[in-house]
């Protein structure tokens, strides 16, 4: 009997050890990947090191069930526990809130205002901004600058508590450029569109609770200060068709590897315009993930 076990076990033994590569002549993936990034591809076999390096990249790229195990690891973190699978890269707050705080980006560095500028690179920064208007003005060309909050700064109330005590009692980086802009009497005049989207978050909500980015309620009311501070007349909430709808999308549930995860859903507004939709063509540049998207149907002359 203990050697029939004895056996079993080594059954189940191998068949772990084989199973995995299966998945590398017959797609077992079942789940889509929630990475954003290009998979590692099949390497030529070569007798070096590299090539084995290569091999081990996309061997944890394409083993059997990859993705249906990285979705089950995160939602058990996510449902069962109620924390972040990835909190070194985004955190779940009160109300199901998901904030981004990258290292890499210095997303936690930036809340806790311990990014500010020493006072020779503010100096440095507010002099080419200040050559370049004048350089651009000398051209007749307008020269605009805006700063756009992060989620974090409009929507603190569903910040976990341990990431609210790492802010310090400072000002910001916006707030610093600020107050060096007024004291040196600059001709720059930088927008600051924090205080109407600290005052329209009470009426409606502006930002996405599973995204970094604000929705489109945010970015009309940013666009409606920007037109006003350019001098164009800007189009009002009556020009457009309002409507919500439930998304499950964002860029933090990708992070997470929630992406697999319908019940993480939100209400976001989709704006259409009641009169002739403008004649919008996208210019895309895949070298640095951009985009450009260019109104034919614009009646303004400035450029």
């Amino acid at each position: 009997m203990q050697q029939i076990i004895k056996h079993i076990y080594l059954f189940i033994f191998l068949l772990l050890l084989i199973f995995p590569t299966i998945g590398l002549y017959h797609p077992l993936q079942e789940y889509d990947s929630c990475e954003r990034r290009r998979l590692h591809e099949l390497p030529e076999f070569e007798l070096t090191s590299q090539f084995a390096t290569d091999f081990e990249a996309y061997f944890k790229d394409h083993f059997s069930y990859r993705n249906l195990i990285n979705h089950w690891d995160a939602f058990i973190k996510y449902a069962v526990f109620g924390s972040s699978p990835k909190p070194q890269e985004s955190i779940v707050g009160a109300d199901d809130w998901f904030y981004y705080t990258s290292l890499v980006d210095h997303a936690i560095k930036s809340y806790s205002h311990e990014n500010l500028f020493n006072p020779q690179q503010l100096q440095q920064h507010l002099q080419a901004w200040e050559d370049r208007k004048s350089q651009l003005g000398k051209s007749g060309i307008a020269y605009y600058m805006a700063v756009y909050p992060a989620k974090s700064t409009i929507y603190t109330d569903n910040i976990p508590n341990r990431m609210q005590i790492l802010q310090k009692k400072s000002i910001s980086k916006i707030d610093q450029i600020l107050m060096a802009l007024e004291k040196r009497n600059s001709p720059l005049q930088l927008l600051d569109v924090r205080t109407t989207l600290l005052a329209a978050k009470d009426d409606r909500q502006i930002y996405c609770k599973h995204d970094t980015h604000w929705n489109a309620y945010g970015a009309f009311l940013a666009y409606r200060q920007l037109m006003e501070h350019i001098g164009i007349t800007p189009y009002s909430l009556e020009d457009f068709d309002i409507k919500w709808e439930s998304t499950s999308e964002g860029d933090l549930i990708n992070i997470m590897g929630l992406c697999n995860s319908r019940e993480i859903t939100e209400m976001t507004p989709l704006f259409t315009l009641k009169e002739q939709p403008p004649q919008l063509s996208i210019s895309e540049y895949e070298s640095d993930r951009m985009f450009c998207k260019t109104n034919a149907s614009i009646q303004s002359d400035q450029k």
